[in-house]
């Protein structure tokens, strides 16, 4: 059985969820996961037009606290990090 909690055992990126890879790319590549992340915000950002993919109100507070669009954030800064996993 493998052991989850140690990075080190994860030489296949499929088996890894997606909490897990974040934080893999957080603990071994955390700058380059914070400026890919925050252009990612910025051009999520400015694609949204009046209103938020929730539905609500896009002001810079709302993205800053609304789950849906921090998960989208996260899922596609991911996927532009992928291969530093």
């Amino acid at each position: 059985m493998r052991n989850f909690n140690n990075f080190n055992n994860f030489n296949n990126f499929n088996i890894m969820t997606t909490t897990q890879q974040i934080a893999l790319l957080k603990d071994k590549h955390f700058a380059a996961w914070v400026t890919t992340r925050q252009q990612v915000f910025n051009e999520l950002s400015d694609k949204q037009g009046m209103f938020c993919m929730c539905g609500k109100l896009a002001t810079g507070m709302h993205e800053q606290n609304c789950s849906r669009f921090n998960k989208q954030v996260d899922k596609t800064t991911l996927s532009r990090l992928k291969h530093l996993i």
